[in-house]
């Protein structure tokens, strides 16, 4: 899968059970989803080096959006967290979600 970094928070509606897929919500593509993979990778790059706050950055893989599992649109995979690790201490600002 290819990674996106989007800043903010992506908020989709579930599906009920038994009634037919709703039309994709507009906010469950982001405008981000396109950008050129170098622009990722500085972005990506900033991200490792504490360049954005708790909560001003995620790091998401670029998923299915026809999936009617909206779990699997874009989930996402590294969050910025400034707390130290047990093993690796304060080497790290991003960890898995």
């Amino acid at each position: 899968m290819a990674l996106q970094v989007y800043h903010g928070k992506t908020k989709v509606e579930a599906k009920e059970v038994g009634k037919p897929a709703p039309p994709l919500p507009k906010e469950a593509a982001s405008p981000f989803r396109t950008r050129a993979v170098e622009e990722n990778l500085r972005l990506f790059e900033r991200m490792r080096a504490g360049r954005y706050g708790e909560g001003e950055a995620v790091l998401r893989m670029k998923g299915d959006l026809l999936s009617e599992n909206s779990s699997l649109w874009d989930p996402a995979a590294y969050r910025v967290l400034f707390h130290a690790h047990p093993r690796t201490g304060d080497a790290w600002c991003i960890y898995p979600t």
